[in-house]
């Protein structure tokens, strides 16, 4: 296999990552939008027209499902690594490497479309005029990561309106988040997308949507988008929190947990 990895990019320092993701925050925020959905429902205020609390915990549930298989095939992944004998047939074990990597690829793609699906019901419900209908089934086709990072189908949605530090931060991991959408593209659509490795990490194409690139990247690996998607996620969905309950007057406290 091909690697752009050279004396000022080593491979060990390219490939080591911690064989588990430790997705610390992502089981906490979803249980605190769970139940602040169902606070809004219950304020007079507010209430459950359309049963709009259905339509957001189902992008809500979708999206913590889709954490979850990224959390459990990057385990399973590096379990079949290390349990591989480095004699066994190369095609064999890339093969298995590639179906384990498409599944993360997928999960973290979805795992983002569920987020913005999601949070778009709560914008709906703050500023009806600057999100996507909720109650019309073509405007809720257009909902997408566009919709927060620009680009999206016409009307663009304002998510800055109420969701303005998500819109940051989306913006600032543009880049990382990019390549995630380019990889699931590829190996949902086109090919496969790794290049090769061992027991310490998965190489992936340095230009994967070009035709005949051979090359590693020597940016990504499979390991280094995971952690960085986890990061992504954990810092993300506590901002998300914070500016929902916010923008409608209640407060959200993170507590620490007893070790």
């Amino acid at each position: 296999m091909h690697s752009l990895v050279g004396r000022d990019c080593p491979y060990h320092e390219l490939m080591s990552h911690p064989f588990e993701l430790r997705f610390d925050n992502a089981i906490g925020t979803y249980d605190a939008l769970w139940n602040f959905s169902g606070n809004l429902a219950c304020d007079p205020k507010v209430g459950n027209v359309n049963n709009w609390i259905l339509t957001f915990r189902d992008g809500l549930r979708g999206m913590l499902a889709r954490i979850v298989a990224v959390d459990q095939n990057y385990s399973k992944l590096h379990e079949y690594q290390l349990q591989s004998p480095p004699d066994g047939n190369p095609n064999e074990w890339v093969l298995h490497c590639e179906s384990h990597s498409a599944v993360i690829f997928f999960a973290m793609d979805s795992a983002l479309e569920c987020f913005v699906f999601a949070m778009n019901v709560i914008g709906f419900l703050r500023s009806p005029q600057d999100f996507r209908d909720i109650t019309d089934p073509g405007a809720l086709r257009k909902i997408g990561p566009k919709d927060i990072l620009g680009g999206g189908r016409s009307p663009t949605p304002r998510y800055e309106a109420v969701f303005p530090r998500t819109v940051a931060y989306w913006k600032a991991n543009e880049t990382l988040l990019s390549a995630i959408f380019e990889y699931h593209d590829v190996s949902k659509h086109r090919a496969a997308v790794v290049t090769g490795g061992d027991s310490e990490g998965l190489r992936v194409k340095d230009h994967p949507k070009q035709q005949g690139a051979g090359m590693s990247s020597a940016v990504h690996t499979v390991e280094s988008m995971a952690h960085s998607f986890r990061q992504f996620i954990d810092e993300v969905l506590v901002i998300a929190v914070e500016e929902a309950t916010a923008a409608f007057g209640y407060a959200a406290i993170k507590r620490t947990p007893i070790k």
